[in-house]
């Protein structure tokens, strides 16, 4: 029997192992749906990165290039003394700049205008504006633009395979 009609008999008309099959198919449609919109409902706060690695805008940029090297990470959120989120260095910016960059420091060549978003920001929010602007990283900032943590395309990732969606 072909397996489109398998679905539109009456379930007294199908053998045991295609009752089977339909209910593992449907019971597999129902942990992926409820898995997924599980996921589609999570806030900022559940898949940031809180433990971040940070640089003043006086810094060098050398600094910020070895900090990143270092640590393994694209790129540092620049912050004041309040950790008061002023913008973001990445390596590419770094590597924009030039060969001689050991006399710049990373005021200036941070960039200042941040797409941001709060810790009750939906992760489907985040993906949007990732998709949209072309950002890597989205910085979480309380009320008072107190950075309090970052998404990454890496965190969104390994959320969607903690929820077995990849």
């Amino acid at each position: 029997m072909p397996k489109k009609q398998i679905w539109k008999q009456k379930p007294e008309r199908l053998s045991s192992w295609q009752t089977l099959k339909v209910n593992h198919s449907f019971k597999a449609l129902t942990t992926i749906y409820l898995r997924y919109f599980s996921m589609k409902e999570s806030l900022a706060k559940d898949i940031m990165i809180k433990d971040l690695y940070t640089i003043k805008s006086s810094s060098k940029v050398g600094l910020a290039r070895l900090k990143m090297m270092r640590h393994g990470v694209g790129g540092l959120p620049v912050v004041n003394d309040k950790e008061t989120l002023l913008g973001m260095i990445t390596l590419r910016d770094i590597d924009l700049a030039g060969l001689d960059v050991s006399n710049l420091t990373v005021k200036d060549l941070m960039t200042t205008n941040l797409v941001k978003g709060n810790e009750n920001t939906t992760l489907k929010q985040i993906v949007e504006l990732m998709v949209k602007t072309g950002v890597q990283r989205i910085p979480i900032v309380d009320k008072k633009e107190k950075l309090i943590g970052l998404v990454t395309q890496t965190s969104v990732i390994k959320h969607a395979l903690a929820f077995s969606l990849l």
